[in-house]
């Protein structure tokens, strides 16, 4: 089942890789592109006024740290499916269905980018899981089958 990010989560996302909101209004995402612009305003204050504020700036050099593992492992995944279906998988071939298989067959993103954002989206859900499978991040994970359901 296709699945579609709110515009506040790929807002979000898209400023954690460096997304501008023309690029997500060009991807047809002109939801976030307003929201994602409202956030670099609100940010930009936030810089020029930052004791009046309370708003809090991400640093991008803990954050690309953070995202550093799961790139490696979505690098891992397309060269497998590079190696099986030859250059340029798809999406779907890459990652089966589901939002990371979107982000990919996007045309509006180049490889470096890709990788990026569905390197986010992992490293969101896993931040976002708490240390325990399943679904309440937003995105969609596969939750493990019940002790019940063998």
């Amino acid at each position: 089942m296709p699945t579609r990010a709110s515009a506040r989560a790929l807002a979000s996302m898209a400023r954690v890789v460096g997304v501008r909101p023309a690029q997500l209004a060009r991807a047809g995402r002109q939801d976030a592109a307003r929201v994602l612009d409202e956030a670099l305003r609100r940010e930009e204050r936030a810089i020029q006024q930052p004791a009046a504020t309370g708003i809090r700036v991400i640093d991008e050099a803990a954050t690309s740290e953070k995202v550093a593992p799961f790139a490696w492992q979505v690098e891992s995944e397309v060269a497998r499916a590079e190696a099986r279906y030859g250059p340029e998988p798809t999406g779907e071939q890459i990652f089966g269905l589901g939002h990371e298989a979107n982000a990919w067959n996007s045309p509006s993103f180049d490889r470096e980018m890709k990788v990026r954002l569905i390197a986010t989206f992992r490293l969101f859900a896993y931040q976002n899981r708490g240390g325990r499978a399943g679904v309440n991040t937003g995105l969609i994970l596969a939750a493990p089958a019940p002790a019940a359901f063998p």
